[in-house]
């Protein structure tokens, strides 16, 4: 039975660290991401269309 209780304090205890963490980072998100694509711009904007989004390029 104690084996039982230990492991349920760890699992109590790592969501609580996890609580931690999400809560820190809450706030900060970015829809944003990038790739390289090789092949140049024609091929980017290509392979982008095939999967429904769009080249943009700064």
């Amino acid at each position: 039975m104690n084996i039982v209780y230990g492991i349920l304090l760890l699992l109590s205890v790592t969501l609580s660290e996890l609580e931690l963490i999400v809560a820190e980072n809450e706030g900060h998100f970015e829809n944003s991401w990038a790739a390289e694509i090789i092949g140049g711009v024609d091929v980017a904007r290509e392979v982008a269309e095939q999967h429904g989004y769009r080249l943009v390029r700064s």
